[in-house]
């Protein structure tokens, strides 16, 4: 329950509702939509025994096979700092674990370019510039 809280209020974070399609989203279709899906896979990051984030793994796997989207949102106080490079990779790696062939970031606005850099450093390329999100995925090593 904890949990739940921590993250139904770092997703409606400023910092982090503004780069969601949805914008803040009422806590009782996060629960529903994010965190209490079956195929979603939500993982609290902890360091020294605090919350500092979160990452969720969407397995799309029943509308394209073997498609996993992710999610990753940090506490305003450790952004910019390197959690979010480890964050990701720690999301692709679980992606993988539970069947993922592809992975693609759920949101990416293109002026997070924060983001995008941290993501493009660990491996993820840019699919798609058109518009105001842009489409990132992260190919196996072997498939690059």
């Amino acid at each position: 329950e904890k949990d739940l809280e921590f993250l139904v209020s770092l997703r409606n974070e400023p910092g982090v509702a503004v780069y969601s399609n949805r914008g803040v989203v009422p806590s009782d279709i996060l629960e529903i939509d994010y965190f209490h899906t079956p195929t979603n896979r939500v993982y609290v990051i902890e360091e020294d025994g605090a919350r500092i984030g979160y990452v969720i793994c969407h397995d799309r796997t029943a509308k394209v096979e073997g498609r996993f989207y992710i999610s990753v949102a940090l506490v305003p106080t450790k952004r910019g700092q390197g959690y979010g490079g480890g964050m990701m990779t720690e999301a692709v790696n679980r992606c993988w674990e539970h069947g993922a062939e592809e992975v693609y970031t759920d949101d990416v606005y293109a002026d997070n370019q924060r983001s995008i850099r941290s993501m493009e450093k660990i491996g993820f390329e840019v699919l798609d510039r058109t518009g105001p999100r842009w489409k990132m995925i992260y190919r196996r090593k072997d498939e690059r």
